[in-house]
């Protein structure tokens, strides 16, 4: 397994442009939704109240929100603005955080890029705002990215929340919790 941990590493940091990746930071798990579950049972609270909540991306895939209600959590629905290419916006997610009050407290961000079902690929200034706006609300940020390898169209590149926190550089990359989703299963690398 440390054979496979240590080439899962180099393939990251391949892929983030030289950002390191340490072995000791990643968590093989059967599945991107069972690593992700793992996480949500470590944030969410299910006997806390107010109840935990989580942010979550409209429209997304609904297993993912199934988990997290299953495990106790309130999902804080956010809306993908369909007129500028299914962007997220952090005016949206800051109206969100503002309709959990006296519902959910937030400890979660739950961001997904490349987007399922929408295809909408994050820019780097969209996936910029997000983290700050983490790192202001304390929100530990979950990047479900396990479409990147999947990306098509014009002007359009797969850049990694976690590449783009480490350029970010400190504070912000010492203090943001981000935990980033891949699959072996999902696009040409599972094929």
């Amino acid at each position: 397994m440390s054979e496979v941990v240590h080439r899962i590493s180099e393939f990251i940091t391949r892929r983030d442009g030289g950002a390191p990746s340490y072995p000791e930071n990643i968590y093989i798990s059967p599945g991107s939704q069972w690593g992700l579950q793992n996480i949500l049972n470590i944030l969410v609270n299910g006997e806390a109240s107010p109840k935990t909540g989580v942010l979550t991306p409209l429209p997304s895939y609904p297993t993912t929100s199934n988990s997290m209600v299953g495990l106790g959590a309130v999902t804080v629905p956010y809306s993908l603005c369909e007129e500028r290419g299914w962007e997220l916006q952090v005016e949206e997610l800051q109206r969100a955080l503002e309709s959990a009050k006296g519902v959910c407290k937030p400890v979660a961000l739950y961001v997904i890029n490349p987007g399922n079902p929408t295809g909408q690929v994050q820019s780097r200034k969209s996936m910029q705002e997000v983290i700050r706006f983490a790192s202001e609300k304390r929100l530990f940020l979950l990047a479900d990215e396990v479409y990147q390898d999947c990306v098509y169209g014009e002007d359009c590149e797969f850049v990694s929340y976690k590449r783009v926190l480490a350029e970010m550089g400190p504070p912000l990359s010492d203090t943001v919790e981000l935990a980033s989703f891949h699959s072996a299963s999902k696009g040409f690398m599972g094929e």
